[in-house]
């Protein structure tokens, strides 16, 4: 959303020292240009639906104990590499 506090300048040395490139969106675009929140995080919306779902028919009770490790269930059915890399080639953004 080009705010400045997203890209400090110690943010921009670490990533530099860790050979990261940083991607910056046009302003104003990031509600069709954010591929994560294209490709990525609604399928994880509905993983977590189902890892809620299944939690439940299982009479088993989220708590803050078992959140995390259901998520992360969540999250790696979402998050492939291929639903990522389809997810930038959507919007026009090649990693």
């Amino acid at each position: 959303d080009g705010h400045n506090s997203h890209c400090t300048y110690r943010f921009c040395l670490y990533t530099e020292a860790a050979m990261i490139i940083i991607l910056c969106l046009v302003a104003h675009t990031t509600h069709w240009a954010q591929p994560l929140d294209v490709g990525c995080f609604r399928p994880l919306g509905s993983a977590w639906k189902k890892e809620v779902m299944a939690a439940s028919r299982q009479f088993i009770r989220i708590t803050k104990y078992n959140l995390l490790e259901l998520y992360d269930q969540a999250r790696k059915r979402a998050f492939l590499p291929d639903t990522v890399t389809s997810a930038f080639r959507h919007t026009g953004i090649w990693p």
